[in-house]
């Protein structure tokens, strides 16, 4: 099957022949009856230079689809032709296309006098068909009256032959028309309407018309290959007689679109349409369908009749519908007796629609709108969704800026298109990819993957209206300027079916190298969520987890497994949630600290210990009580989870009592250090910094150990429930509102913080801190610098990871009381 990007990109690699003698004649009439597209190329060698010198062809050159280009183009090269020539894709069936080649061409239409001695040939109505083999493709040419023409088919050839024998010309009056509209010295690309949706239908899906309409009778471009922009530009013509379903846009005003105000820099794209005057629009819709304006009703029609233009913002998996009203409050009128509240979220009402067909019905001839079943206002902008997650995403990323009215790569993008338009499309071209390498064949999208076009961040297309034609402008081109750094979208807002039991916690996905999502509901399910917000399994546990899930690889073969307690039971859970059952263990003493995992030397034989008040049970990777480790009952209850650190090549246990003891042990639970001394511990864990041991303190001192067991304690004690946390060389205290990172002091509005915690991803350092009264999320970077575009909106501690391949960063916290937020930091 050969699509209409093949006409595209194949035409850019027929360079590859010598330069022939020109000669004065009118190929069009030449081109097969049936082509479904066409390409005239007037210029050969420029067109040759213009590819050559593109860095977006040599960008996609090392891809599969341009290597194949490759391939078709090599068909050709046995001939001589004329720098002007027209390549057609004359259908077959629904989806099959052959190709024609057109052109003049002198007596020595072959490159190599043996190649003439390799065909086949056969007359037909006095014309004879030459016939040959190029690799495993059959080739036919016509050679005579110094033309060429050269087809995959007979029958395009058999059939040329009896139109130049009848005389009849197969250019219909519509292309006759638009072909006077095309510049002659540049590249032009027709594309016959009817066959429109069969040529795109499989590769730009979001693109596709929903109803059966012909669009428009004939597209004709001129194409514009430069060093760092493609363009085109030229029109489309329709019928008159209101037909086809571009004809909607007759006598309607063009104006500026509002969907970057709300498209997520994360989404695909958008696509918008702009009438002015819903009147005029509904009298175009009824003669389209053939109804009578006066009984023409449609659903909505009173708020409808309120709205200017409509936009389409594209996501994977959640579409989103954005309407501009005139009259706000009538506006708001006009939706209630279809809408119910539902919740507020950050200050705002949503709503539940009870048409959700609504826009599809009165849109469906130029946009594939999905059901709507939720929505909100801004103002003069409704935006509808398909799903509340999906309503509550698009206002986090409104509110927090991450939409694409802010990106100064688009706004430098959108100031060459045109200011107004009445249908227009921008796709987000790194997120197209992106999908595209999702759900395409993998025959298909190699090299994709590894396709860098932030250097080419966007596409647009852009249709207005005037009289008999629609003028269409369209660019991608090289957009050089600083990306916005750091830029935050959220990806998701994950419902669970009951309130979150403790904050989620992001560990690693061993398959895709970025992250799965872990958190438990109050009813004691636990959830797996993956990065891009999709649930991929519940499980029911017996009660709530203490502590940290950790994560562990107890085959040794790279494939991870979680392992945590609950009050009665142990559990070792693979990530398709299937359970390792020798770690199916229920305990009737309660379990009182959270499951500690050693692995001693990173070996992965992997001690458990499990802490039941004053007794201690350390089980092996195969689940069997450890009978070498011999401290089984502490002196008084422990009161945090136990751990083990390495400082030099010595192992150290530590077991922080309720008495205020610390017990520093060796492997087998023998004293390593003795201290004589009592603490008064906290929540936090125990560091290490410079070889000794440091200890946070509840009334905020902070002590260290030695170890050879010498004691100190800073003089300058902190507040009670002081926050603390380090890793690597990066250190950062929460004193009252003081912040400080390293030796960088921050003073913070006062608040109620928490989850203070030390990252290091791909070899940077960050830290994250939570205000639990302003349900913001701050995060610095290890000179005490927030990053931009912080704080966002979250309600617990986070959790901070990479995103897998990409050098962006994911975080995950609690959003309202029963969703789980997923964050993207753009980096």
């Amino acid at each position: 099957m050969r699509k209409i990007y093949v006409v595209l990109c194949l035409s850019l690699l027929l360079y590859n022949c010598q330069k022939p003698t020109e000669a004065e004649t009118s190929l069009i009439h030449l081109i097969p009856k049936k082509s479904a597209a066409i390409l005239r190329v007037p210029d050969r060698e420029g067109f040759k230079n213009s590819i050559q010198s593109s860095k977006l062809v040599s960008l996609i050159s090392n891809t599969n689809l341009y290597k194949e280009f490759e391939s078709y183009a090599s068909l050709f090269k046995d001939f001589n032709w004329s720098e002007e020539f027209y390549l057609a894709f004359v259908a077959l069936g629904e989806d099959d296309y052959d190709l024609a080649l057109i052109t003049h061409t002198t007596k020595d239409f072959a490159k190599d006098s043996t190649f003439t001695k390799k065909l086949t040939s056969y007359a037909y109505e006095g014309t004879n068909i030459n016939s040959f083999k190029r690799g495993d493709k059959d080739l036919h040419f016509i050679h005579t009256g110094g033309f060429l023409i050269v087809s995959t088919s007979k029958l395009i050839l058999e059939n040329s032959i009896l139109q130049a024998n009848t005389g009849r010309d197969p250019i219909d009056q519509s292309l006759a028309k638009i072909l006077k509209t095309s510049n002659t010295k540049s590249p032009n690309l027709f594309i016959k309407g009817s066959y429109y949706k069969s040529l795109f239908k499989k590769f730009i899906d979001y693109h596709k018309f929903s109803d059966s309409k012909t669009p428009f009778s004939w597209l004709a471009v001129d194409l514009e290959l430069n060093t760092d922009r493609t363009a085109l530009s030229g029109v489309i013509n329709y019928k008159p007689d209101n037909s086809q379903s571009l004809a909607l846009l007759k006598n309607l005003k063009p104006s500026a679109s509002d969907a970057p105000r709300f498209t997520p820099v994360s989404a695909l794209g958008y696509t918008t349409f702009s009438y002015q005057d819903w009147e005029t629009y509904k009298e175009n819709l009824s003669e389209l369908r053939g109804a009578l304006l006066k009984e023409f009703k449609l659903p909505l029609e009173t708020f409808l009749n309120l709205t200017t233009a409509i936009s389409l913002v594209e996501n994977t998996d959640k579409s989103s519908v954005i309407t501009r009203v005139s009259e706000p409050t009538e506006a708001e009128i006009a939706l209630a007796p279809y809408s119910k509240k539902i919740e507020t979220y950050r200050e705002l009402t949503l709503f539940s629609l009870s048409d959700s067909l609504a826009f599809k019905s009165n849109f469906k001839e130029l946009l594939n709108i999905p059901a709507v079943n939720y929505y909100c206002q801004f103002d003069s902008f409704f935006v509808f969704t398909q799903s509340i997650e999906g309503l509550k995403d698009l206002v986090a990323n409104y509110q927090n800026g991450a939409v694409l009215e802010n990106d100064q790569a688009f706004k430098r993008f959108k100031e060459q298109m045109s200011d107004a338009s009445n249908l227009e499309y921008f796709s987000i071209n790194k997120n197209m990819v992106s999908n595209l390498n999702a759900n395409l064949s993998p025959k298909v999208t190699t090299g994709l993957k590894e396709l860098e076009l932030s250097n080419f961040p966007y596409a647009g297309i852009q249709l207005t209206a005037d009289s008999d034609f629609i003028y269409i402008n369209g660019s991608i081109r090289e957009t050089k300027i600083a990306r916005k750094k750091s830029q935050v979208t959220q990806i998701a807002s994950v419902k669970l079916d009951s309130e979150l039991l403790s904050a989620p916690q992001m560990l690693k996905n061993y398959r895709t190298k970025g992250q799965n999502i872990l958190v438990q509901d109050v009813r004691n399910t636990l959830y797996q969520i993956n990065q891009n917000g999709k649930i991929d399994w519940k499980k029911e546990l017996d009660g709530p987890i203490i502590g940290r899930i950790q994560q562990v690889d107890i085959y040794k073969n790279g494939r991870l497994q979680y392992a945590f307690v609950t009050p009665n039971h142990l559990y070792l859970i693979a990530s398709n949630g299937n359970e390792v059952k020798q770690f199916d263990k229920s305990f009737d003493q309660k379990i009182t600290q959270p499951l500690a995992v050693f692995d001693y030397d990173g070996s992965r034989s992997y001690r458990f210990v499990i802490t039941q008040g004053q007794n201690l049970t350390m089980l092996d990777q195969n689940a069997k009580i450890v009978s070498g480790f011999e401290y089984t009952k502490a002196p008084a209850n422990v009161i945090n989870i136990p751990q083990h650190l390495r400082l030099g090549t010595k192992d150290y246990l530590l077991f922080q009592l309720e008495n205020g003891k610390l017990e520093i042990l060796d492997r087998r639970g023998h004293t390593r250090i003795k201290l004589n001394e009592t603490f008064q511990f906290s929540k936090n864990q125990i560091f290490e910094k410079n070889g000794s041991f440091l200890i946070i303190e509840d009334n905020g001192s902070i002590a260290s150990i030695t170890q050879s067991g010498k004691i100190s304690r800073n003089t300058n004690k902190g507040t009670k429930n002081l926050l603390f946390d380090q890793t690597g060389n990066l250190t950062a205290t929460l004193n009252d509102n003081i912040l400080k990172i390293n030796t960088n002091e921050l003073e913070l509005e006062l608040g109620i913080y928490a989850g203070l915690k030390c990252f290091r991803v791909h070899n940077t350092f960050y830290v994250t801190l939570t205000n639990l009264q302003t349900n913001q999320i701050f995060i610095y970077d290890k000179a005490g610098k927030m990053l931009p575009n912080f704080p966002v909106y979250a309600a617990s501690p986070v959790d901070l990871g990479n995103s897998g391949k990409s050098k962006n960063l994911l975080f995950t916290a609690q959003g309202e009381p029963d969703s789980v937020l997923i964050y993207q930091i753009n980096l």
